[in-house]
């Protein structure tokens, strides 16, 4: 009743020997381009606007018009550039090969803080007392939808191997 036993074993575990080599590069590859498009998603999603994000009172809208601002309704955007809240991200390999997306170490255009600050006052909201009046800040989690919107990678990359161990059948070609 089992006379292929042996040789579906063998074949079994050469796949998964072969599985191994082939993942790791394809996963290095693919994990740094999800990295990347994170990033995208994020900058991208305050400048268009696109994350539905909690939207600013009348009067900070009147400030940034003021300001000459291109979107002044637009929350977490404003003038804009590499030392801007929306293009403020970047990644790092660390040694163990997985990818670390961490806000940038430079200070704001405008606000002379630094932006990794500035990421959690935004992120997660905050209550800043200015000793005349309290500023309540809300959370607007924009890395948290930028992440979300990009999470569909991670179920290929398991269906991928899931299909080439059970069927020997190599998928990673056709997803490149």
């Amino acid at each position: 009743m089992f006379k292929n036993t042996k040789r579906f074993k063998d074949s079994f575990m050469n796949r998964t020997k072969e599985v191994i080599t082939l993942y790791k590069g394809y996963a290095d590859a693919k994990i740094k381009k999800v990295t990347e498009k994170t990033i995208k998603n994020f900058s991208e999603g305050i400048k268009n606007d696109t994350f539905g994000l909690q939207r600013l009172k009348p009067e900070t809208i009147k400030q940034k018009q003021r300001m000459g601002y291109s979107s002044p309704s637009t929350p977490l955007y404003g003038k804009g550039g590499d030392r801007s809240y929306s293009n403020m991200l970047m990644y790092r390999k660390l040694k163990s090969g997985i990818y670390r997306i961490r806000p940038s170490e430079r200070y704001h255009h405008k606000a002379g803080i630094p932006l990794k600050v500035l990421f959690i006052v935004h992120e997660y909201g905050m209550v800043i007392d200015t000793k005349k009046a309290l500023i309540f800040i809300p959370s607007r989690p924009a890395l948290q939808k930028s992440i979300v919107k990009t999470r569909l990678e991670k179920g290929r990359i398991k269906n991928a191997i899931i299909t080439f161990l059970n069927k020997g059948i190599n998928i990673f070609k056709r997803m490149r």
